[in-house]
């Protein structure tokens, strides 16, 4: 489009006469400053007027002002001159900037930069010109303290290049760095480097688990390719040593009024100094969303409204400047700069942003466009840079700022074309603004571009702009004012920077991390705390959504939460002393290790780790310890009351084969019986503690459920039904057929039990597979692979959850004293157990129970065949040596034997044994051994004597049954074995078998 003509701050100035003129509008140009502005007597330093702004800024009135000088208002000396020499100064250099603090009338003092010049007129007077540089100062703070934060950092972090070169490392990283520094030279673990050159590659994070001296560490390793090195971030995991950097929410618009709105629930929050811009009560709530058109006029909220609906949709942030109206009706101008808040998501939630009130700049420029001469001191005394260029883009006017912006005189400049000084990169963005603002005969607008002087230095520029139109539309002239925003723009995109390189810790982080307001009551009690920001582990670790709790307290999310962790939290505020604690959440049903400690001022964080599935280990493992040691006190005392119940039935035995009275073989018999009957108690001893397993033949579970469930029917209460559900398609076992029928019997026993009249028993099977998860989540000891599930169901009494963690254990019962021993689930659990498979259980009171019993399958087929004739006795001769460290089994045996026909040596000890066996090993045809024994026991005593004579025969004896120990010397060559108590006619058949055959 080609411009027709311009028209700005250097027009015809025939018409000036015309202007209001006399101080009354100079007056009004100090009062539409944006700064502070002060004219001052140069020979007594005191104040002869001062603007609003100065007035508003140091909380004086004008008129307490004319009263003051400048050491009044001066909270540190500029220089370390005088008042004359300082007024030679700035007569030498014609003006100069200078840095102060300025103090209010409260006592308080800011930071201030002084523009400072004298007057050329006859009566000379000092100009200042001060404006308000707290917004830069927290910026360069914010940049600071987010520096500080890796050193703060209590885990170890350190960024290495490709080669191995360490770029930096934290002080917690010092340990790490010292392991792996040999003479000076740093020497890392090949995984590592292999690991950074990975991460490097892809541009992809990962992470590498490895043992550092006696620690085990997990690093997780980020990547910045463009930068050519990674970040590594580690953890102490061999204790859980874990503590992350203070991560504080910056506020990026701190000297500003900022605001927040909703984008789903268009809730608006206001700071205060944005109530003071709109003349309204801090007190009282923001208005809401469309009550925010009252605050403009119409084609300024289009203009709001339009840009906020772009942002929260694409989020693409904007800024305008807008006209308001205030609560007094009066109307004014504010710059608006709106940007995106994302979730962790990337989801648009909010948009933020800040205002400032320009109404001052505004009437400056539009004072100045009618009588730039008039007031040149003042536009002169600025920093601001003020240009006013024609229609063909060049420069007829430009203030003293052009020669630090432009690198050039003003006059220097005129005449020159204003896009020669707009950063190459910019053009053409600004050249296509420029052309829709006259499209749309824009009369003010606001942008911000890059300008670059003849030096090469770059400025970020915040433009005003005033494009003028004649009478056809054409435009004539572009007023501008343009504000230095180079160190703003620093201090962001460093602020952002930095926020992006912690944001990422934040987001990567392996554990929780949340931090929190804490909130006292008006005695300084702890009552409650806010949430103020989590992590995405924070949500994946408690199932709490970031955007459900953020703002919202603890009582309000979780309302069970106990008065103990509040207390304890904001004790850990109060002392500033942090403190490590374990945690268990009923809400979240979870056991955490948590780390806390106070970022600030009522504020702290928590990092923490799920432990839930550590302290379900420990439980398993302290079960898992408590019934071993109960089976092995079980097994122990069932092999030495075998010992002796050996003696009992040997010699009742013995006496029912030698009474001729029969009143005498009855009591005999009698004690026989009592004999077998404690036999059988040890019997079951022996399943729990795992050491009663006599045979491993295939086992069809469908046939010993149908037995098991025949002797139920013809055994319990016809009024409770027995049901077979037997789903599994293979139902092969290897075990003991006995045993397995005994165990399946007993819980079926139990079931009938928890039934008070009527009910039902379930048998059903299914084959399943057990995966490692699975095992490990549902606490089920066994190993991965198909199992045959066995569940017996009851809808009996059921049990609560106390004792359905001591059911299995021997000698506890439920039932009345004298009706139960408290061994049939006990040595249904060793039975299992002993078969390579599990057995748990689920019962709920009043609602019945299930026993799942799961046996591992096999393919083989068969049951053996029982043997016959088993109470035939033999006679035979031999001459036999029995071993054994009991002196009534000596003596037991060796009577069963001699009555027999064997001739009998014995021995008290392994040693003794082997020692005689030495010498006479020739006439010995037989040996039986004890397998436990002092000094030497069963298997070493039979290794001793096979070396002496390789083919010799012997039979292990013991109370434990066929497995473990005993299987291995039977496996080293004993031939055969006879578990204690033993019968003579059971004893007689394993000798005669073992002599006569070969």
């Amino acid at each position: 489009m080609e411009i027709k003509g311009i028209e700005g701050s250097s027009e015809d100035r025939t018409g000036s006469n015309q202007v209001e003129t006399g101080s009354g509008l100079f007056r009004k140009l100090l009062d539409y400053s944006p700064d502070a502005v002060f004219i001052i007597d140069t020979k007594t330093s005191r104040f002869i007027d001062a603007n609003k702004h100065a007035c508003q800024a140091l909380g004086y009135s004008r008129h307490e002002i004319l009263e003051m000088s400048v050491n009044d208002i001066e909270a540190s000396a500029l220089e370390e001159v005088s008042w004359e020499e300082h007024i030679v100064d700035v007569k030498t250099q014609g003006s100069m900037l200078v840095q102060g603090r300025h103090r209010r009338k409260d006592g308080s003092d800011f930071p201030v930069e002084i523009s400072v010049s004298i007057s050329d007129d006859d009566v000379e007077l000092m100009i200042a010109i001060a404006r308000d540089v707290s917004e830069r100062e927290l910026a360069r703070e914010k940049i600071n303290s987010l520096a500080r934060i890796p050193e703060e950092n209590p885990n170890p972090v350190f960024r290495i290049q490709f080669n191995g070169t360490v770029l930096y490392s934290n002080q917690a990283a010092q340990w790490l760095m010292d392991q792996w520094v040999i003479g000076g030279r740093a020497d890392f673990p090949p995984e590592l480097m292999q690991c950074v050159a990975q991460v490097l590659e892809t541009g992809e994070s990962a992470e590498l688990r490895m043992q550092v001296a006696n620690r085990i560490y997990r690093h997780i390793l980020c990547p910045l390719i463009d930068m050519g090195y990674v970040n590594v971030y580690s953890e102490d995991i061999t204790r859980r040593v874990i503590a992350e950097e203070d991560l504080k929410d910056s506020q990026r618009f701190a000297a500003l009024g900022s605001w927040r709105m909703d984008v789903v629930t268009n809730e608006v929050t206001w700071t205060e100094e944005l109530y003071r811009m709109y003349g309204l009560n801090p007190t009282t709530p923001p208005p809401r969303y469309f009550e925010h058109r009252k605050l403009f006029t119409r084609e300024s909220w289009k203009a709001l409204s339009d840009a906020l609906a772009r942002t929260s949709e694409s989020g693409v942030p904007y800024t305008l400047e807008l006209e308001t109206i205030k609560k007094d009706g009066s109307h004014g101008w504010m710059w608006v700069h709106g940007e995106a808040v994302h979730d962790a998501q990337g989801r648009i939630v909010a948009i933020k942003g800040a205002a400032r009130d320009i109404t001052s700049s505004r009437k400056i420029l539009t004072l100045l466009k009618a009588s730039e001469e008039r007031y040149r001191e003042l536009v002169e005394g600025t920093d601001d840079l003020i240009t006013s260029v024609d229609a063909n883009g060049n420069f007829t006017y430009v203030n003293h700022s052009a020669s630090k912006i432009f690198g050039l005189s003003p006059e220097e400049c005129i005449g020159r074309s204003a896009f020669d000084f707009i950063h190459p990169e910019d053009r053409e963005i600004t050249r296509l603004t420029f052309e829709k603002w006259i499209k749309d005969k824009v009369t003010s607008a606001t942008f911000e571009n890059r300008q670059v002087n003849r030096n090469g230095q770059v400025f970020d520029m915040l433009w005003t702009v005033f494009p003028k139109f004649d009478q056809n539309g054409f435009i004539t002239s572009v007023g501008n004012m343009a504000r230095d925003i180079t160190e703003r723009k620093k201090a962001e995109r460093a602020l952002r920077e930095g926020e992006q390189k912690y944001h990422n810790l934040f987001s990567t982080m392996i554990d929780g991390f949340a931090l929190h307001e804490m909130i006292f009551d008006e005695n300084g009690r702890a009552k409650d705390y806010r949430f103020l920001e989590v992590n995405p582990s924070f949500e994946r670790l408690t199932g709490l959504k970031g955007a459900d709790i953020v703002g919202r307290t603890v009582l309000e999310v979780l309302p069970n939460t106990e008065g103990f962790w509040i207390d304890t939290y904001g004790d850990i505020v109060r002392s500033g002393n942090p403190q490590r604690i374990e945690n268990y959440s009923e809400a979240l049903g979870k056991h955490f290790e948590v780390l806390a400690y106070r970022t600030e001022e009522n504020r702290f964080a928590t990092v923490f780790v799920d432990i839930t599935d550590r302290k379900h280990m420990e439980e398993q493992l302290h079960q898992a310890e408590k019934m071993t040691a109960i089976g092995q006190l079980a097994g122990g005392i069932a092999h030495d009351f075998n010992n002796q119940l050996t003696a009992v039935l040997g010699y009742s035995d013995m006496l029912v084969s030698a009474l001729h009275d029969e009143e005498l073989r009855l009591y005999a018999k009698n004690i026989e019986q009592s004999a077998l009957r404690a036999a059988a108690l040890t019997s079951q001893l022996l399943a729990f503690s795992r050491k009663g397993k006599n045979l491993s033949v295939p086992v069809d579970i469908h046939n010993v459920l149908a037995e098991v469930a025949s002797i139920l029917e013809h055994t319990i209460d016809k009024r409770i039904r027995i049901e077979r559900r037997l789903k599994a398609t293979t139902c092969m076992t290897m075990g003991d057929p006995n045993q397995l029928q005994n165990a399946v019997l007993n819980v079926a026993l139990n079931a009938r039990d928890a039934i008070t009249k009527s009910g039902e028993i379930i048998f059903e099977t299914d084959v399943v597979e057990l995966s490692e998860c699975y095992c490990q989540a549902n606490s089920i000891e066994a190993l991965a692979g198909m199992y045959l599930k066995i569940s017996v169901t009851d809808n009996g009494c059921g049990m609560d959850a106390a004792t359905q963690k001591r059911i299995f254990e021997p000698f506890f019962t439920k039932k009345e004293k004298g009706k139960g021993t408290g061994m049939g689930l006990a040595s249904v659990y060793g039975t299992i157990r002993n078969h390579s498979g599990t057995i748990s259980v689920y019962s709920e009171v009043g609602h019945g129970s299930t026993f799942n019993i799961y046996l591992p399958l096999t393919d083989e087929s068969g049951e053996p065949e029982e043997s016959g004739e088993q109470n035939k006795t033999i006679i035979g001769t031999a001459k036999i040596l029995f071993v054994d460290d009991e002196t009534t089994l000596q003596e037991v045996a060796t009577h069963m034997l001699q009555n027999l026909g064997y001739e009998v040596l014995t021995c008290k000890n392994g040693k003794d044994a082997v020692e005689f066996y030495e010498k006479s090993w020739q006439d010995i045809d037989l040996v039986i051994l004890d397998m436990v024994m002092p000094e030497l026991d069963g298997r070493d005593t039979f290794a001793a004597m096979k070396q002496i004579n390789p083919k010799i025969k012997a039979i292990l004896s013991s109370g434990y049954s066929i497995n473990g120990e005993a299987q291995k010397i039977l496996d080293d060559g004993v031939m055969d074995f006879i578990g204690k108590p033993f019968k003579q006619a059971e004893l007689s058949q394993k000798v005669a078998l073992l002599l006569q055959g070969e």
